[in-house]
């Protein structure tokens, strides 16, 4: 991971409410209103059995955003799923997506989760690809999490 980004992890509502104190290219504004916004007008009301949360990387010592990975956890059922994933192209290939998925199922485990979804939409072929070596090369989370994962439609 680059030494310069920072990692925070913040509650949906809460980073929405702060988006607008970041420098973040078109790009990350659109991938953060199509997986993030979007999913809490599709889910309406606040349910107290899910916990939002996102990881928010931004660059150190300033406001330029450089990733998130958007994902929840019904507690109730131990599951979790992991969408929303996105990292500015020039910081792609340096660890950011592993690192702040770690991160995201680090969490998880922590919060009692057993089973994960990843799901990755549109072309993700380098996400999806990311996601499955980081499970090929990492039992930590096995046996104790399943996972489904999903890109473009297709279980990898």
């Amino acid at each position: 991971m680059p030494i310069d980004v920072v990692i925070q992890l913040m509650e949906r509502d809460e980073f929405l409410a702060m988006k607008n104190s970041f420098n973040l290219s078109n790009e990350f504004r659109q991938k953060l209103h199509s997986y993030v916004e979007c999913h809490k007008n599709f889910l309406g009301a606040e349910d107290s059995d899910f916990r939002h949360a996102i990881f928010f990387a931004h660059e150190q010592g300033s406001c330029q955003g450089v990733a998130f990975h958007y994902f929840y956890v019904k507690l109730s059922t131990g599951q979790c799923e992991l969408f929303g994933l996105f990292v500015e192209p020039q910081y792609r290939s340096k660890g950011l997506g592993a690192e702040l998925l770690a991160k995201a199922l680090d969490l998880s485990v922590s919060l009692g989760v057993t089973f994960v979804s990843i799901s990755l939409t549109g072309k993700n072929s380098s996400t999806g690809k990311l996601v499955a070596n980081f499970l090929r090369k990492t039992q930590k989370y096995r046996p104790v999490v399943q996972f489904r994962v999903i890109a473009d439609d297709k279980y990898l």
